[in-house]
């Protein structure tokens, strides 16, 4: 859970920072920049696995969360781009307003734009924390010590070579998606409208 949260903060805060960016704020490259984040989609994950495992554990992070954390605090691909459509379908003006009124770009994505899109905000905490929870790859590379174990890893440990304590793993299986229901259950309303927001703006 400590992970997961972490995760899901470090993701939803620095996506959106860079989703405000790229969607209200002239720069130049702006476009290029643009046009990166959305090309990175199409590499998978796999391409620089080696190159961090070496960097992280030149850093002296091996056998911890460090490599699982502190990445979620530098943006995501996906979450940046679900923001940058999701800003399209809000008015300008509401930022043209409050830059008249004297407002900041900090306080206007803050007062402003961050209380009109929680259905996407919301949208990203799930998917978010759905990814952190179920994370198996990064903590299989990267921590060694049985206590650090994630759930993911823990689950794994039911199933036994010669045998399986079905019993046990179903109990286990149950408490664990508990909460990623409970977070769906609670937040679908907001999922349904920050997709639907989304593909509309996508069409556009």
């Amino acid at each position: 859970m400590f992970i997961a949260v972490l995760c899901t903060i470090g993701q939803v805060a620095s996506s959106v920072l860079v989703g405000y960016g790229l969607a209200r704020l002239s720069f130049p490259g702006r476009k290029l920049w643009f046009s990166l984040f959305v090309g990175s989609l199409m590499l998978p994950g796999f391409v620089g696995m080696i190159p961090l495992f070496n960097l992280y554990t030149s850093l002296g992070w091996y056998d911890s969360w460090l490599p699982i954390i502190v990445p979620a605090f530098f943006g995501n691909a996906t979450f940046s781009f679900l923001y940058v459509q999701y800003l399209k379908t809000i008015s300008v003006s509401f930022d043209e307003a409050a830059k008249i009124d004297g407002a900041s770009d900090f306080y206007i994505l803050m007062k402003v734009l961050v209380p009109m899109t929680t259905p996407v905000i919301m949208t990203m905490v799930i998917f978010s924390f759905q990814g952190a929870w179920n994370q198996y790859l990064e903590p299989l590379i990267y921590i060694i010590d049985p206590s650090k174990w994630t759930l993911s890893l823990a689950m794994a440990s039911y199933k036994g070579t010669y045998a399986t304590a079905w019993n046990l793993f179903m109990a286990a299986d149950l408490i664990y998606i508990l909460p990623m229901l409970l977070i769906f259950f609670f937040g679908q309303k907001f999922f349904m409208q920050g997709l639907g927001s989304v593909n509309s703006a996508s069409l556009k």
